[in-house]
């Protein structure tokens, strides 16, 4: 049941979304081997007709991704959202274009607010987010009508938000998310929290009737602690910080409470001048005063679950 369940749900996607199913599908994901396919997968291709589909490492350098993209020209890609990202910057510095492309989707990860502004900017494309999860599959989709809310798959899942207390949020309020399963009788997982945190929402105008989340705020470890005892998910667009820096990642670690590491893959080290500037736009955006430090890695590795996290805190992990 559970199974069934799951593939409904990605077909429901497709629908919703008024995907062209002829067209070719390309995912660009970890935990597969590099491949072309005579269809988009076994649960597509068990109810609908396909088109083809070609399947890339996320590990490949975004140089070759690229390459890839261009070769294959697919109509709909799949894939992270910080991999997404390197993709367009990379294709902004190169002037690249894809012109099969008709809509970008991401999965895996929080999918940042500015990540749909740079997309329609390189490829005035929409981004198409799915929230999900290893345990659950399809937890909420984005809806098709207003990209802001995600309508929680009521049908397969009951999805609670609640605050520290175990209250249920009200809608505007961010709180914990507990999901338990209706169809899975053999190992059923009842109230299991999942470690994100997310912002209840209102009932969407679309009129789907479905229960919504308004947004993935993202993981207790992925919170900021300021030094006057409050806390926040931080937000630092990259669009902020390309005019005083060149880079190709970043990823904020929080080691104390006022102990903040910038670490930057980019084409050059930092001078002096240039890091003072980027720690002043960065105490500004993450709202308090931090004492900023740099290191440069070659390249800031996902985790193992092929996940990346661009701000961390090691104050929130062990508290």
């Amino acid at each position: 049941m559970t199974h069934l369940f799951t593939s409904v749900l990605i077909v429901r996607n497709h629908l919703w979304h008024h995907r062209d199913l002829s067209g070719k599908f390309a995912a660009i994901r970890s935990k597969v081997e590099s491949a072309s396919l005579p269809d988009w997968g076994r649960i597509e291709s068990a109810a609908l007709v396909t088109g083809p589909a070609a399947v890339l490492n996320i590990s490949t350098d975004i140089d070759r991704q690229l390459d890839w993209l261009c070769a294959e020209t697919p109509d709909y890609l799949l894939t992270h959202p910080s991999n997404l990202r390197s993709l367009l910057h990379r294709a902004r510095q190169k002037a690249v274009s894809i012109p099969s492309l008709r809509e970008l989707s991401t999965f895996g990860e929080m999918l940042p607010a500015d990540l749909r502004d740079l997309a329609r900017e390189v490829w005035n494309l929409p981004v198409t987010d799915v929230y999900s999860s290893e345990e659950f599959g399809n937890i909420a989709l984005q809806c098709p009508v207003h990209d802001e809310n995600y309508h929680i798959q009521a049908e397969n899942l009951l999805v609670e938000i609640v605050d520290d207390s175990g209250t249920p949020c009200a809608p505007g309020e961010i709180g914990r998310v507990l999901v338990s399963t209706l169809h899975n009788f053999t190992m059923p997982l009842l109230r299991y929290e999942i470690g994100d945190y997310a912002l209840a929402g209102e009932a969407c105008k679309c009129g789907r009737g479905l229960p919504v989340i308004r947004r993935i705020a993202g993981r207790r470890r992925n919170m900021l602690r300021l030094p006057d005892g409050r806390s926040h998910w931080p937000s630092f667009p990259y669009e902020e910080f390309t005019p005083i820096a060149d880079f190709r990642q970043i990823q904020i670690i929080q080691h104390q409470i006022q102990d903040i590491e910038v670490r930057l893959a980019g084409p050059a080290f930092l001078s002096r001048e240039t890091e003072k500037l980027f720690s002043a736009k960065l105490c500004e955006l993450l709202h308090g005063q931090f004492t900023v430090r740099y290191s440069y890695p070659e390249l800031i590795e996902p985790s193992a679950g092929g996940k990346f996290e661009d701000f961390l805190s090691l104050v929130a992990d062990s508290s």
